[in-house]
């Protein structure tokens, strides 16, 4: 696997960071994951956007511009003959002192990018509800605990997926944005969530197709009692819940919709 280390590529296995990089360190920096779909990535511009948006919020000043960036991307998924693939960007903090300070230099940039797995989720996937939130969750930061702590629970009981709720509200998914279908209204938590590009799109497609969508708090009973459920995240688009905890959902025609959209959306 060929990787992209603050521009140049090299071989995976020979990939160096300083271990003193306050991104190992601290979880101090911010990634993005984007797909390609033949070859060419998928809203890149959003993407780039929303990076941008996460670093100014933790101080961190982008090693690179937008063009140079999407260069770099497109260097290692050429590098690597990929078509259909997910794309890892990481920017660190950079060696510095021992202690929280943010006086460091030596920054990274990684870029890895790996071939989607043949998974077919259109028959949809199920998962499991967690107490609890992220912290900072409309940033895309190295600190990403909760979700691992979330996804662990969400294997251990044989689930795709685990949703964040506290205090009976729906918050997001341990890797990705939640929407529900109730009397054929679409809604998908607006507060304490991560702003998906794909949440974006999804949004976008619903008002084309004459679904009416709503952003805005989203409680544990309207989750249970949706008439569909789906997650939307970068490497897969549109995904259905099938069950939610020991709750049976259908793949409704809504979703099979808003999928058959998407799917043009992206060109495939």
């Amino acid at each position: 696997m060929i990787v992209s280390v603050n521009g140049k590529q090299v071989d995976g296995g020979e990939a160096v960071i300083s271990v003193l990089d306050h991104g190992l360190l601290l979880g101090d920096g911010v990634f993005e994951t984007l797909r390609t779909y033949s070859g060419r990535v998928f809203k890149y511009d959003e993407h780039y956007h929303r990076l941008q948006s996460a670093a100014r919020r933790i101080s961190l000043p982008l090693p690179f511009e937008k063009t140079q960036l999407k260069t770099w991307i497109d260097g290692v998924v050429s590098a690597n003959d990929l078509s259909e693939s997910r794309v890892r960007v990481t920017v660190t903090r950079g060696v510095g002192p021992a202690g929280l300070g943010i006086d460091c230099h030596r920054q990274n940039t990684i870029i890895v990018a790996e071939e989607i797995s043949g998974a077919d989720y259109s028959r949809g996937v199920s998962a499991v509800t967690y107490e609890g939130r992220r912290c900072l969750p409309e940033i895309k930061s190295l600190s990403y605990l909760p979700s691992v702590l979330a996804k662990q629970k969400a294997s251990r009981r044989g689930a795709f997926e685990a949703i964040f709720v506290e205090e009976d509200i729906v918050y997001e998914g341990s890797l990705s944005n939640v929407f529900v279908f109730v009397d054929g209204i679409l809604k998908t938590p607006k507060e304490g969530v991560l702003p998906g590009v794909t949440r974006a799109v999804v949004l976008d497609l619903a008002g084309a197709a004459g679904i009416k969508a709503l952003e805005g708090q989203v409680g544990l009973g309207e989750l249970m009692g949706a008439d569909e459920v789906f997650i939307t995240f970068s490497s897969a688009g549109i995904v259905p819940l099938t069950r939610v905890d020991d709750t049976v959902k259908p793949v409704g025609p809504l979703t099979e919709k808003l999928m058959r959209h998407y799917l043009d959306e992206t060109g495939k």
